[in-house]
Parts: C-alpha cells; sequence; structure tokens
C-alpha cells in the first residue's frame, strides 16, 4: 500500500509540474540540473528541510502547490549529485517524494 501512496505522489507531483511549468513567472530559476522537486510531508517546512540539507546548500525556491505541498529547491551541484540528492531526500522523514525538476515544453 506504502508503494501505491508512493506511485500516486509521484503522478501527482509530475501533474503538477508539468501546470506550473505552463505559467510564466518572473522569478529566475536556475537550469534543472540544479534544481528539485519536493513534496514535503504533513508536518514538515521548507525551512527545516533547508537545515537538514545545509551541506547540499539546499534553498527554497518557489512553493509550487500549497494542497499538495510541493516547493521547487536549488542545491549546490558541486557538494552533490542530483541523484544523491534525491535519494537521500526520499530516505528523510520531512520528505514524502523527490524528484529532478525537468523543463516541460508546450506541444505544436
Amino acid at each position: 500500500m506504502k508503494n501505491n501512496i508512493k506511485k500516486a505522489s509521484l503522478v501527482l507531483l509530475t501533474l503538477v509540474l508539468c501546470f506550473a511549468c505552463k505559467t510564466k513567472t518572473e522569478t529566475q530559476i536556475p537550469s534543472e540540473e540544479h534544481t528539485v522537486l519536493v513534496q514535503l510531508s504533513e508536518t514538515a517546512t521548507p525551512e527545516a528541510l533547508v537545515v537538514q540539507f545545509k551541506s547540499a546548500d539546499l534553498q527554497q525556491i518557489k512553493r509550487i502547490s500549497k494542497t499538495m505541498r510541493i516547493y521547487l529547491f536549488t542545491f549546490n551541484s558541486q557538494k552533490v549529485a542530483l541523484e544523491a540528492l534525491i535519494d537521500q531526500l526520499k530516505e528523510s522523514e520531512l520528505v514524502t517524494e523527490a524528484q529532478a525538476n525537468q523543463q516541460v515544453s508546450n506541444r505544436n
């Protein structure tokens, strides 16, 4: 059952990302190779996650979805590889799901 919840969270996270990318913002967002999307657990805060992952220079860029508790973070790719950071985030009790941020483009 826990796997089903994680899979559903991942699908929802991806959908939210797709819709969020359609909206143009004035916020300067670093390249996707330096960003990660994180869905926080019910009791977690972005600030607590930043403290927990201080060694990776994790910083909150913006909230993607208030209701789903999804945030976009940047990190120092010189200190930790994206894949390693995602694995560490998924092990954290503060995180429900984490994935790489990917560029989404409109269909023609």
